[in-house]
């Protein structure tokens, strides 16, 4: 966070508290906000005016603003195989058969959707193998 950033979230509590500017006041918050992301700083002013009935002291401020960082926080785990989209790109080949008595196969093993029916080339996703279950999307 930045200083012309606090100066403008200070001015949102300010107005919504109906206080006048401390060039003091503003210093001491700032300097225990400074190491937060202005996203979570944001979000923690929006939760000051939003909750208390009062203005809120440096305590309440930088307590607000930790609650709303977690919010903002990255991810802690990636998923080198799916980037954590828990779906993989795949692409099928497709699947053909030399007349009509005959049963399909798949022309490339390989690049094989399952699909048993004649059909042509194309894109399919799966479930990333190693990070769905662990996503709590896959889990049954």
């Amino acid at each position: 966070m930045d200083r012309t950033s606090w100066q403008h979230q200070y001015k949102r509590l300010l107005t919504a508290y109906g206080k006048k500017a401390s060039p003091d006041q503003s210093a001491e918050f700032f300097s225990a906000v400074q190491s937060s992301t202005g996203a979570a700083v944001h979000d923690g002013v929006s939760a000051c005016i939003r909750e208390g009935k009062y203005f809120p002291t440096v305590a309440e401020l930088v307590a607000a603003v930790r609650n709303a960082g977690h919010k903002h926080a990255a991810p802690q785990a990636t998923c080198d195989v799916c980037d954590n989209s828990t779906w993989i790109p795949h692409e099928c080949a497709g699947v053909s058969a030399p007349d009509a008595a005959a049963k399909p196969a798949p022309v490339d093993r390989a690049h094989y959707c399952g699909r048993d029916w004649v059909h042509g080339a194309h894109s399919y996703a799966r479930r990333c193998y190693q990070c769905w279950t662990f996503s709590g999307q896959g889990a049954a």
